[in-house]
């Protein structure tokens, strides 16, 4: 089957399901990045005893230059300078790098707007990966404003979706996405899942949908489909192959890796020792 694009409307829904993290895990998320940091400078260059500063890390994602000493217990150690590749994409936005900084200091009293706020990055975010049990990857982008691409990526589309790997035609298939393949892992329930996918026939769709959901005309309507990331949801007209391949009750989490990849992509375009191979 060539390549196609089901069209969808993309609309935006607070609070949305990122908004239940807890503390805990936004400390998860902020001890990965400090760690991440630690271990790309230490892998990268000859440092001993290497002392992390945050703002160091800010620094460094932002494209400045930093300095570090070869073994911070040695006052005659050389200095190492240190830069983000000008092929790397840098944290531009003022509220991603306060989100970090903010995220150092999470606890109960805060951990509520904490989870506000990364309902809002993640509006942003691009190449959310999702292996699916059938074998396909599903690839989300929540900033896009069309429906779902079948076969080929399109950054046009909120959501993409490739052929399964035992298909012959998965060799060609420009989805084989391996950064990021396990951001994001199954889960049991749609309470507590950050991705959530639904498959409906069209009339239940029609009893459940409320206000801000979009109406389909009646042609044409084998099977609605809904995708939630954070605030933004896509909605579109499944056929029965593109309803086939998607799960009828979808329910997925970020780990903490998953999540400070997209907080922070620039420490993650290097392959590390702890690295899974894709």
């Amino acid at each position: 089957m060539p390549p196609r694009v089901l069209p969808g409307a993309v609309v935006t829904r607070y609070p949305g399901t990122l908004h239940g993290v807890d503390a805990e895990f936004l400390r998860q998320v902020s001890a990965e990045l400090k760690a991440r940091f630690i271990q790309m400078m230490t892998e990268m260059y000859p440092l001993d005893n290497f002392l992390f500063y945050l703002e160091d890390m800010l620094d460094y994602l932002k494209g400045h230059w930093i300095g570090a000493q070869e073994d911070s217990t040695d006052p005659d150690s050389e200095n190492v300078n240190i830069i983000l590749p000008e092929y790397i994409e840098r944290m531009t936005n003022k509220e991603t790098r306060k989100f970090i900084k903010d995220l150092a200091s999470v606890d109960a009293s805060n951990a509520g707007a904490l989870a506000a706020r990364l309902t809002k990055l993640a509006e942003r975010w691009t190449d959310v990966n999702i292996r699916l049990a059938n074998g396909r990857t599903l690839v989300l982008h929540p900033a896009a404003q069309n429906g779902l691409s079948m076969g080929r990526h399109d950054p046009a589309c909120f959501a993409n979706l490739s052929v399964p790997r035992n298909n012959p035609a998965y060799a060609a298939s420009t989805l084989d996405f391996v950064v990021g393949a396990g951001d994001v892992v199954p889960h049991a329930t749609e309470e507590g899942a950050h991705v959530r996918i639904t498959v409906r026939a069209p009339r239940m769709y029609d009893i459940l949908r409320d206000a801000s959901e979009p109406a389909f005309p009646p042609s044409n309507r084998e099977s609605i489909a809904r995708i939630q990331l954070g605030s933004r949801a896509c909605y579109f007209a499944a056929d029965i192959p593109a309803a086939n391949a998607l799960p009828g009750d979808g329910y997925y989490r970020f780990t903490p890796r998953g999540c400070a990849r997209h907080i922070a992509p620039g420490l993650y375009w290097r392959r590390l020792s702890t690295d899974e191979a894709p």
